[in-house]
């Protein structure tokens, strides 16, 4: 994901390749990268690679279907997301799209990360299956640390990027520019990326927590190779943002990572800090805003950055309660919905009643209303 490779298509090849390699078939995974307007009512190609090369194809009837199906597929509650989770909220035309798309691959589920590196830019890294996907917690995670990694690797690569230190395997500081993250936490950053990359770790999935997705919120750790010189570059690579003036640098990069769905465990992981950071940083932003509600923190945060991912009833709800949020604005009932997912009526009922709670909606008429 950070190699230095110049060509665009030539990087995407490579990062498809070692995807190739994980999920082992390379003709079953690929990436597709699209801009949009900031409206996010249509998508463009702008470079294809592998497997998905074929589903370009489809981008302009997704921008056909309208805005409601462009945020649907480009802007899901979570970084990681399946065919079979888009299909339960989504329209009969969006169905169709799906259902045709997987009828001319031969597949019958697919898993996407759909990352957003940049304003205006969005990216899919892909991979389809002749079954239906039913992934772990634990997979879930790994796929989105992967994806916060391909994300920051993706906006140092379409923004201009500033060096702002060099440090070397053992952790000794090459170089260091004024306004860098601390050089003891670029050391000790550095080592732990080497522990988890020796032939002992590095077959342990727990070794990717090593390393995180930024340090301390600002930069991306860069391994670079020059003939026989290994080292790590600290390369500038802050997240994209509309400033809100109230809150800090950090306070806006945590409300803005929990307002894409992620839990704590994983903003914290995808800023490179500590979990109890964030819960600080939030908490502080809270009360600068006023919002007396996770969920009302991450609206406002929405309103102001004007970002089209953090809708309604999203951001504070769990995977379920949002399944089922979709599910009502389709005007099913409380047994319809049971049917459909396979659980009790009384099971249907209570998440209902979680989400009026949640969403400080007062019928479920209102709730449909409040979260379109």
């Amino acid at each position: 994901m950070y190699s230095q490779v110049a060509d665009e298509r030539a990087w995407a090849d490579g990062v498809v390749a070692a995807a190739a390699g994980v999920f082992g078939s390379p003709d079953r995974c690929g990436m597709v990268l699209v801009a949009y307007p900031s409206t996010a009512d249509s998508v463009e190609c702008r470079l294809a690679s592998g497997a998905c090369a074929s589903a370009a194809e489809s981008l302009p009837r997704v921008s056909h279907l309208g805005v409601d199906a462009v945020r649907r597929f480009f802007f899901p509650p979570s970084l990681v997301t399946t065919h079979r989770t888009i299909a339960q909220y989504a329209s009969d035309g969006e169905r169709a799209l799906l259902q045709e798309y997987q009828e001319r691959q031969g597949v019958a589920d697919a898993v996407g990360l759909v990352m957003h590196p940049d304003p205006g830019l969005a990216a899919v890294m892909y991979f389809v299956s002749p079954h239906e996907l039913v992934m772990t917690v634990r997979q879930r995670r790994r796929l989105t640390q992967a994806a916060l990694h391909l994300e920051a690797a993706l906006r140092a690569r379409v923004r201009p990027s500033c060096v702002l230190a060099e440090v070397m395997p053992d952790g000794q500081i090459a170089h260091l520019e004024h306004g860098a993250p601390a050089a003891s936490v670029l050391s000790d950053r550095v080592r732990r990326i080497e522990r988890a990359r020796t032939r002992r770790q590095r077959n342990d999935p727990d070794a990717l927590d090593l390393w995180t997705a930024l340090v301390s919120g600002q930069a991306s750790l860069v391994e670079r190779v020059d003939g026989a010189r290994r080292s790590y570059l600290v390369v500038e690579n802050a997240l994209a943002r509309q400033p809100i003036r109230a809150l800090t640098r950090g306070e806006l990069d945590v409300v803005t990572q929990t307002a894409r769905g992620l839990p704590a465990k994983l903003v914290a992981y995808s800023l490179g800090i500590s979990q109890p950071a964030v819960s600080s940083r939030l908490e502080s932003a809270a009360g600068k805003l006023g919002a007396a509600t996770r969920l009302e923190l991450v609206r406002f945060a929405a309103m102001f950055a004007r970002d089209p991912r953090a809708r309604f009833a999203e951001t504070a709800l769990t995977a379920a309660e949002r399944a089922i949020l979709q599910l009502l604005h389709r005007g099913l009932s409380n047994g319809e919905i049971a049917r459909l997912r396979s659980r009790s009526v009384r099971t249907i009922a209570n998440q209902v009643a979680n989400l009026l709670r949640k969403t400080a909606s007062p019928t479920r008429r209102a709730l449909v209303t409040r979260t379109r």
